[in-house]
């Protein structure tokens, strides 16, 4: 079993639980391999996010994302090529709005996200492998919306096999 322990994740974000905005994405999900065949991963991931654009005017969003991700490549696609991989994620969300209006408070929501998600490695090298990936799914606070990601995934190459 190898214990990645440092992953990270830098992506844009783009949310419509009302109007569409978008911004960056921070998100540590240390992978664990669990198939005898190098397979599978499960990846315990925290995240947090901050919108950049859109909204309504003088809104801005931030999130904190608690929950995992499983991961999986093909069997027969060998290690040391370029081998996809896709999974799932979900998480438990906290959402905090705040206002540049004068008075008026920020506003706090928990709920969910689901998605779908794939990537391929771009660059291996000494230091590790670079992937690139999306996800696509699901936000729920209040109301119900898709969200999309994209964005890098570095694995550090101390923990290659």
């Amino acid at each position: 079993m190898v214990l990645t322990l440092l992953s990270v994740a830098c992506a844009g974000k783009a949310g419509s639980d009302s109007p569409w905005h978008g911004g960056v994405d921070l998100r540590f999900a240390p992978g664990i391999e669990v198939s005898p065949d190098s397979t599978v991963t499960v990846h315990p991931t925290v995240a947090f996010a901050r919108t950049l654009v859109g909204g309504v005017d003088g809104e801005q969003d931030s999130f904190w994302n608690f929950g995992g991700q499983i991961r999986t490549r093909l069997p027969n696609c060998s290690s040391a090529g370029r081998c996809p991989w896709f999974g799932g994620e979900t998480t438990f969300a906290r959402r905090t709005t705040s206002f540049d209006a004068p008075g008026v408070e920020s506003e706090v929501r928990n709920g969910w996200t689901v998605a779908g998600l794939g990537g391929i490695p771009l660059v291996s090298g000494k230091a590790g492998t670079l992937h690139g990936y999306a996800a696509g799914g699901l936000s729920k606070f209040g109301g119900t919306g898709p969200y999309i990601r994209v964005g890098f995934d570095f694995q550090p190459a101390f923990l290659r096999k």
